[in-house]
């Protein structure tokens, strides 16, 4: 367990050094993550800091604050810093995983959502797709199907609001509900 993951992190940074690309920020990233698997949870988080503070847009430490913070019972907080890692760089792999995730339980919601409008229940898929988009914040299907609910509420400026900012996150939607943002629009 412990002495496995430390071997496989001293590979790494063995590999590091042979390739000469051992810089201060990977050092203490190396060593973050060896301090995580040994438990050392407060060294750890000095050493992520010390690479934030030089570099706060550091992908790769953000994803490994927020397991160390998830891994303290602070999922909120965890959730956050991978959201923050999202906006700097999509296609890390851990960030990947996370929003599949995220994108699986927010379309549970929206199938609660989407069956309780058509039941009429307007004000209950209303609730259950702010659920979604907290979830999965500024989804397109989500602010669609809650633009949807806005207008049939009357409510038209939230509506357009809604619309609007989804076509500003169409890129993570498909093909159809980008037609449908733009039709809506019109």
């Amino acid at each position: 367990g412990q002495s496995l993951g430390k071997l496989e992190t001293d590979i790494d940074l063995l590999s590091e050094i042979n390739n000469n690309e051992l810089t201060l920020n990977n050092y203490f990233f190396l060593r973050a993550k060896a301090l995580l698997i040994l438990g050392n949870i407060k060294e750890c988080t000095n050493d992520i800091n010390k690479i934030l503070a030089k570099d706060p847009e550091n992908d790769r430490a953000i994803v490994l604050l927020a397991k160390v913070l998830s891994s303290q019972g602070k999922e909120k907080e965890g959730a956050s810093l991978m959201w923050k890692a999202y906006k700097i760089n999509p296609n890390n792999p851990e960030v990947k995983i996370f929003t599949n995730t995220m994108k699986k339980l927010m379309d549970e919601v929206l199938k609660k959502a989407n069956l309780n409008v058509l039941k009429g229940r307007y004000k209950t898929g209303l609730l259950l797709s702010v659920k979604a988009l907290k979830i999965y914040p500024n989804h397109p299907e989500a602010l669609l199907l809650r633009s949807s609910i806005f207008k049939s509420l009357g409510k038209y400026n939230e509506s357009i609001m809604d619309l609007n900012k989804a076509l500003m996150f169409s890129s993570e939607a498909s093909p159809e509900i980008n037609d449908m943002i733009k039709n809506s629009l019109s």
